[in-house]
């Protein structure tokens, strides 16, 4: 199955990232420079190629989950 990305504009998120997580300048940043998205649901979309993300020998590996929160999104 191939992965269809969208454009994606970050700017709402990295608003949001800077009023719960100012301190997290890293994390910010990183959300600023995320401008494709691949939407797995309405609710859930991916910047990173989800296949196998966070498994052993993967591309992508993470510490943690960070939870922002939207009234509106």
């Amino acid at each position: 199955m191939e992965i269809k990305c969208e454009e994606y504009n970050p700017e709402w998120l990295t608003e949001i990232a800077k009023k719960q997580i100012p301190e997290e300048i890293e994390i910010i940043n990183s959300i600023r420079n995320c401008t494709q998205i691949y939407w797995e649901s309405k609710a859930y979309g991916y910047f990173i190629e989800p296949k196998n993300a966070n498994q052993p020998n993967s591309e992508w590996q993470f510490e943690q989950n960070i939870t922002l929160y939207d009234k509106k999104r």
